[in-house]
């Protein structure tokens, strides 16, 4: 049996929250396995106007933390010399890589098991930071968990921060009542979800099978009344986010 019968979808329909501009690989990943995705995007994302004045002193900084894909993108109009020769460069997933790796930017730091920021901290060179200066680029109102550590572990930190992430106005209705499956893929899509549920009185979403990329998803979709138990993406053994949600959506068929 091939991949492609081994991960057929049979028509599953998938309601797709990621930010509309990110959704595409994969809408077109679900499609190609059988199933049907529908886009709702849960979250936009909105670039800063205006340079931070962070990104006119990176000589100052030992390490630069990219946490996101987004974090380069937005990040990298402002950059037009590229990064210092000195700093050293971390992120926290292979698709943040990659999206550096398109500008010719040499990556140090990437998680070899988790990608997350507590597979960051796990590395070795961040373990004893005495003496550091980090910057961590970021959309507005991100996670504190990385810097928190960074801190006790002696780095001074500073944030940078590129993009703000807003949330949809758009409104859930009875036309989404057939869905099979919810990606979810941050921990602020989910309680936006739950929000626009009870906002929008569809009490279906909490009954939907959520497919959360991050354990740390799963468990808030527990905490905000998802009834069924979420599954989470498998990233450790898949080279591409996209494929290990297909295979995590197959799971979804056979329960």
């Amino acid at each position: 049996m091939d991949k492609a019968d081994r991960l057929q979808l049979n028509g599953l329909k998938v309601l797709v929250t990621r930010p509309k501009e990110q959704a595409a690989p994969l809408t077109e990943a679900i499609s190609s396995y059988g199933g049907i995705p529908v886009e709702f995007p849960l979250l936009e994302i909105e670039p800063v106007s205006t340079k931070p004045p962070a990104l006119d002193h990176l000589d100052k900084y030992n390490v630069i933390i990219f946490v996101s894909r987004n974090a380069v993108k937005h990040a990298w109009p402002f950059l037009s010399t590229g990064l210092p020769s000195h700093i050293k460069v971390a992120v926290v997933g292979q698709g943040t890589a990659d999206e550096l790796n398109s500008h010719h930017q040499q990556v140090h730091y990437l998680p070899s098991v988790s990608f997350d920021s507590e597979g960051l901290l796990a590395l070795e060179a961040f373990q004893s930071l005495e003496g550091q200066r980090i910057l961590i680029v970021r959309g507005q109102s991100g996670r504190e968990h990385l810097a928190s550590v960074l801190k006790q572990r002696g780095a001074e930190v500073e944030y940078v921060e590129v993009y703000q992430r807003l949330k949809t106005k758009r409104a859930l209705t009875d036309e989404y009542a057939d869905i099979d499956a919810i990606v979810v893929s941050s921990s602020e899509a989910i309680k936006h979800l739950a929000k626009c549920a009870v906002r929008d009185q569809q009490n279906w979403i909490f009954n939907t099978q959520i497919v959360a990329i991050h354990p740390r998803i799963a468990m808030q979709a527990c905490e905000l009344g998802f009834t069924l138990k979420p599954v989470v993406v498998d990233r450790v053994h898949e080279t591409g986010l996209e494929s290990a949600i297909v295979i995590a959506l197959k799971l979804v068929l056979k329960s």
